[in-house]
């Protein structure tokens, strides 16, 4: 049904899904700019506290500005290819070429998604990496489609779709920490603010 979708109107839900893309990796492009800039305190109490390292704190940062929706729709662009539909993953292919997306872009983002997978998602995370390969190779052939398993790819046993339930629960799960980490941060920092100015304040009168 999802593929159906996708097939309606000419394709037009692919020219909408690489639209986001588009519009999300700017986002994220962004965002990483303007932190560059920013000066961080190398003491942050919360960071010690949570003991998040500069790079998870990054990329928790990162996804609070859209790069989880973007590493969604990175990986719905990477499985849509591999679905084994000519028309769709032509297209698909052709719209990538006409919009200039570099799908190095793409690549660095599925990647750094599964590299924060957590390590119950084992089954996942080799599929996901094992579709991107394909989806490169697909790209340089033009959008032609090499045969292999993808018939296979719909016809999922049971056993499969209770272990795509469990790594969704502890995705769910993982989100909720990082919203909590998220809330505790910017607790932190209004705390922080209140303080300051608790301090102006008092040496305001004390002057």
């Amino acid at each position: 049904r999802v593929l159906n979708k996708f097939m309606e109107n000419q394709c037009e839900k692919l020219e909408r899904l690489l639209e986001l893309h588009d519009a999300y990796q700017a986002q994220i492009d962004a965002f990483f700019a303007r932190r560059e800039e920013e000066k961080r305190d190398e003491d942050d109490e919360l960071t010690k506290q949570l003991e998040i390292d500069e790079e998870e704190r990054k990329y928790l940062d990162a996804c609070d500005h859209g790069l989880f929706t973007l590493q969604q729709i990175d990986s719905v662009i990477v499985r849509l290819a591999n679905m084994g539909n000519a028309l769709v993953t032509k297209r698909l292919v052709d719209l990538l070429n006409m919009r200039s997306i570099d799908t190095r872009q793409i690549h660095k983002v599925v990647t750094d998604f599964t590299e924060h997978m957590d390590e119950k998602a084992a089954t996942e995370r080799a599929r996901l990496l094992h579709l991107l390969k394909r989806f490169e190779e697909i790209y340089d052939a033009g959008g032609v489609v090499v045969a292999e398993e993808e018939e296979s790819m719909e016809e999922d046993t049971d056993e499969e779709e209770e272990e795509r339930e469990r790594e969704k629960e502890e995705r769910e799960k993982e989100k909720e920490e990082k919203e909590r980490e998220r809330r505790l941060r910017s607790e932190k920092n209004r705390r922080d603010r209140d303080d300051d100015r608790d301090r102006h304040k008092r040496r305001r009168r004390d002057d």
